[in-house]
This record gives C-alpha cells, structure tokens and sequence, in this order.
C-alpha cells in the first residue's frame, strides 16, 4: 500500500476563466447585467401620482371623486433600497383610497401651500424619508400621518391608515341591483 500523506498530494490550479470564442464575452456581459443592476438607484413615480406643480388638479380630483389628498414626501433618486421600496409600497397601498401627490425630498416648500408644508415639517410624520401625510381635499386638515418605518411595521402602519381613511370615507351607494319582491 503506498504511503500517501497530505504533503504529498499536489493541487494543481485549475484555469476556472470560461474558455472558447464566447467565454469572455459571457463573463463580461454578465458582470455589466450586474453592474447595472446596482447601480439602477431610485423608483419611477407612476403617471397617476400627480407632483407638486399640479396640486390644482390633484385637488379637483380629490373634490371630484370625495377622497383626501396624500403627500408622499420622498425622493424618486434615492440609492437607499429601504426607501424606495418603502415608497413603492405606500404608494400601492393608498392609491385606491388617496389622490396622490409626490413632493420631492430635495425641492425646498417655496410656493407650497403653508399648512402642506406645515404638516411636511411636523414631527409626527417622522424625522426620515419617505413619509405620507394625508389632509382633506381643501388642505385645512392633516388627517394622518404614515411615518418611514420598515418591515411589518411599515404594513402595520399603512393597514392601520387604511382603516383609518375607510371609516373617514362617506358611504359609497351599493352597486348591488334591488331585486323586485317575489309574487
């Protein structure tokens, strides 16, 4: 039986480049994709949220349908991933009981309605981006605040507003169809 020991098997490095036409061509392509991907920073505001320069229409519009208005103070630019998926989800979760309206973090509240900028500058509405203060349609009134919070606490917080803005609502009519008595 030959004696064999750790010292005396030998490890030969081993070439892990990818070989052939292509195999740098792939390495490269791939690194780019992933380059690409980090550096893909910010979120994109969807065309239903109005921004700050339309806040008359984000007003009619909040009139028209009977809903308050809620400001999502962010910023679409932002590299910090817990922000942008924090204002991905507020918006999703309040655009069906909310006329939105985005106020960019890095604007200053010149020509902003003072009880908008109020309410932006309140510390119930926390000291980091994004937060969302909701104020009825003629912004006299903040109704709530949803301040930046993460994980569940950000699902309790926007669940919790969500019930809030319900028992707030104004009855809607049913869209049942009254049926005519039986004979």
């Amino acid at each position: 039986m030959p004696d064999v020991s750790l010292h005396s098997v030998r490890c030969e490095p081993r070439n892990v480049m990818p070989q052939g036409k292509w195999g740098g061509f792939a390495l490269l392509l791939l690194l780019g994709l992933a380059g690409a991907a980090v550096a893909a920073d910010g979120f994109r505001v969807p065309g239903t949220v109005f921004r700050m320069d339309e806040l008359a229409q984000a007003q009619a519009r909040a009139r028209e349908k009977d809903k308050p208005i809620a400001f999502l103070y962010s910023d679409e630019r932002t590299g910090c991933g817990l922000c942008v998926r924090a204002s991905v989800q507020m918006i999703d979760e309040l655009k069906m009981r909310c006329v939105l309206v985005y106020v960019d973090s890095r604007q200053n509240f010149t020509g902003y309605p003072p009880r908008v900028a109020e309410a932006l500058r309140a510390p119930e509405g926390g000291q980091t981006i994004p937060k969302t203060i909701v104020m009825d349609a003629d912004l006299d009134q903040v109704l709530l605040y949803v301040p930046y919070a993460r994980g569940a606490a950000l699902d309790d917080a926007l669940k919790q507003a969500k019930k809030t803005l319900a028992a707030a609502a104004p009855p809607r009519p049913s869209s049942r169809r009254l049926r005519p008595p039986a004979p």
